[in-house]
């Protein structure tokens, strides 16, 4: 399979398939999909079964980019490990596979965002620090960025955290996350009945922030003028709280 890029004549109308990724830690199998030709990438990197939760995919295909899914894998030990380390692991084959998928899969003008929930959201918010300006946009959604607050401050990239307005505990450390970044931000509130947010009312809400702040963010277009009612289902029997993009 040739480099994904956007210059491509007769380019299929949607294209799925997967990558082998080398990393210090092993080798990663990635899973590319994406509708026409991409007009950006998101890389949705995870470690403990987010891959089973309906929140990205073809979602975000409405506004003109693909999806990288990477299967982290965590060192096998006979001993339990740090949280810390395992951090550090993952951390760096995020870092790894973002840096080879741009060299050898990815057109180099396409930019590259990062998505990540749960323990996972910590580990695309390290990868978003260390990168730099190789990120153009990080979501992070219902994490606990307050164990990596030695990195936040370093993070380039327009993040938005996005947390259960439930989870009590969780909002607080967002909260305290959300001071910490000096670079554009926003906290975002989605309510739903349990604290991961697995409902299907409350993974649209996820998905619908998460569209909009890449479309605005990583494509470079401006805010949807009704955000985020426009990105939603007419359907939709729910609401999302006022969340301004400035």
């Amino acid at each position: 399979m040739p480099p994904m890029t956007s210059s491509h004549a007769n380019r299929p109308t949607a294209v799925a398939f997967d990558v082998a990724v080398p990393t210090g830690s092993g080798t990663l199998h990635a899973r590319f999909s994406a509708a026409a030709s991409p007009s950006g990438w998101v890389i949705v990197g995870s470690s403990r079964g987010f891959s089973r939760i309906n929140l990205t995919g073809k979602h975000f295909e409405k506004t003109g980019l693909g999806t990288i899914h990477l299967p982290m894998i965590k060192s096998e030990r006979i001993t339990p490990r740090p949280e810390a380390d395992t951090a550090t692991e993952l951390t760096h084959q995020l870092v790894q596979a973002t840096r080879w998928l741009r060299s050898e899969y990815i057109d180099g003008s396409l930019p590259i965002g990062l998505f990540g929930a749960y323990f996972d959201a910590g580990i695309a918010l390290n990868a978003a620090a260390f990168l730099g300006e190789e990120v153009g946009a990080v979501v992070a959604f219902q994490g606990r960025p307050d164990r990596y607050l030695n990195h936040l401050d370093q993070i380039k990239s327009p993040t938005l955290l996005v947390v259960n307005d439930n989870d009590k505990s969780v909002l607080k450390a967002n909260a305290q996350a959300n001071w910490w970044l000096r670079c554009t931000h926003q906290l975002a509130l989605v309510s739903g009945r349990s604290r991961l947010l697995r409902e299907k009312s409350a993974t649209q809400q996820v998905n619908d922030l998460a569209s909009a702040w890449y479309y605005r963010y990583l494509l470079d277009h401006h805010p949807l003028k009704d955000f985020p009612g426009q990105l939603m289902s007419k359907s939709a029997a729910y609401q999302i709280p006022s969340v301004s993009f400035q």
